[in-house]
This record gives C-alpha cells, sequence and structure tokens, in this order.
C-alpha cells in the first residue's frame, strides 16, 4: 500500500502514534517500504525488516510465506490489527470491532428500528468478518448487502425503504467505499438522514454515527508490545482495544409509516 505521508489518510493517526510511543521509549525508527509488491520482491522485502531488531506490519491482507518464516524464526514482529492466520501466532493490536459492531446495532435496536441493511465491501479480511459477526450476533435480522465495485443505486436504496427498512448500517475501511456508495446512493433518492433513514458506520469519518476506531492508541500499543517482544519481557501477545462510539447526528428513531 502506498506509504500514507497525508494527514487525511486513514493509517496517518497509527504513523502517529507509533512515532510519538518510539520517542517516548526512547526508540529508533527504520522505514521499510515496498512490501506490498508480488512474489519474490515481497520476499525481499520482508526479509530485509531483519536489518531492525523487530517490526510493525499493518494492513488488510498477510503475506503468509514470509511472515510465517518470520514468526517461525522468533523474530519479533507485531500486526497493527487483528490476525487470526497463522493458527494465531502473530503477535498484533488490533480493535474490538465485534462488541463495537454489536453495540452500534443495540442503539437501533433500542430506538426502535427492526428493518436493517448491513453493507459491507466484496473484499474479505478479518476485519471485516469482525464486523459483521457483530452486527448479526446483535440483530440476526439484519440483511447483509455484498456491494460489487461502487454501483449502488438510487433505486436500490428506495426499494428498501418500500420495504420497510429503516437503518442502514455500513462497513468502515480504509478505502471508504461503502460508505460512500451508500451515502451517494441515498443523497440521490432525496433521502435524508435520519429523518428517512438512519445512518450508522462501523469505523467510518470522524463524526459520523457508529464508532471510531482507536488508531493512535494501536499504534502506541503496538509499539510498546513489540518492545516487550524485543527485550523478552512477559507480555499479551495478542491485545484488542475498544472502540469508542459515537452517537453523531444520522441516526434517530424510525420515522412512522
Amino acid at each position: 500500500m502506498p506509504f500514507p505521508t497525508d494527514e487525511a489518510d486513514t493509517y496517518h493517526p497509527i504513523l502517529s502514534g507509533v512515532e510519538e510511543e518510539a520517542a517516548t521509549l526512547g526508540q529508533d525508527l527504520i522505514l521499510f517500504t515496498g512490501t506490498s509488491g508480488p512474489g519474490a520482491r515481497q520476499e525481499a522485502a520482508i526479509r530485509r525488516t531483519r536489518l531492525a531488531d523487530g517490526c510493525l506490519f499493518f494492513g488488510r491482507h498477510v503475506p503468509e510465506g514470509p511472515v510465517s518464516r518470520l514468526v517461525d524464526d522468533g523474530f519479533p514482529l507485531v500486526y497493527i490489527g487483528r490476525r487470526p492466520e497463522l493458527g494465531g501466532r502473530i503477535p498484533y493490536v488490533g480493535a474490538d470491532y465485534v462488541t463495537a459492531s454489536a453495540l452500534v446495532l443495540r442503539r437501533l435496536l433500542d430506538l426502535g428500528h427492526r428493518e436493517i441493511r448491513y453493507v459491507r465491501e466484496a473484499d474479505e479480511a478479518p476485519s471485516s468478518e469482525d464486523r459483521q459477526r457483530g452486527v448479526v450476533r446483535e440483530a440476526p435480522r439484519t440483511g447483509v448487502v455484498r456491494l460489487r465495485g461502487t454501483n449502488l443505486t438510487a433505486t436500490t436504496v428506495r426499494g428498501w425503504v418500500a420495504d420497510g427498512v429503516t437503518a442502514v448500517v455500513v462497513e468502515g475501511t480504509d478505502t471508504g467505499t461503502a460508505y460512500r456508495a451508500v451515502r451517494q446512493a441515498v443523497d440521490a433518492a432525496g433521502l435524508s438522514t435520519p429523518d428517512d433513514l438512519s445512518l450508522a458506520v462501523l469505523g467510518g469519518p470522524p463524526g459520523v454515527s457508529g464508532f471510531e476506531v482507536p488508531m493512535r492508541e494501536m499504534g502506541r500499543r503496538a509499539v510498546r508490545l513489540l518492545v516487550d517482544l524485543v527485550t523478552e519481557r512477559t507480555t499479551a501477545p495478542q491485545q484488542l482495544l475498544r472502540c469508542p462510539q459515537v452517537d453523531g447526528a444520522q441516526v434517530g428513531p424510525p420515522r412512522s409509516r
């Protein structure tokens, strides 16, 4: 993935947290780029991380081959984000998306919503699975919609409303694809939130109803965990952080029909 130098980039707060905690602990940072390339180039890039005492990784997918070799050799590494790959052997600091997503759905249910749609991207990743798990755990009747590309139409959204849907919940990702598609379709349909339709995002833009991903704290905590692994200090190698709920103005009681 491109290095997130733009402050508006989703991953920028993670890097800010990494830098802050490394400075606090008196640790030096070495930046490696190019690990997203294919095949031998990716393998070589990840092999270069051994120049450091330990390494932080982040991204939606794990290059399992080269990372497995690092883990097998006992090289200290920490992923930022929950990683179930390699039989659960990867140390990580992630966000508790299951609980946070369930709380968003609980709020909607408490407000009186019963017909809900959940829109997620087509891509498979642990963070996507965790969000959906929280949604269906709290509200099993929620209809799950897989977004193919960005083609969600105003007609589709109007059809949902005609069928009695009063709330739409959207997967939040680094691309923001699902949220933008839903927001554009709602606007194109001439509907307003929350009067016509409540809209919540599971880790979306600041201030939007849903929850906030603790990006900066994940970066800070990942540095602390990596230092613990490098120094062979007793620690919890896999950690999940709480996601603060965001009330926002896009969610309200369903309008009587």
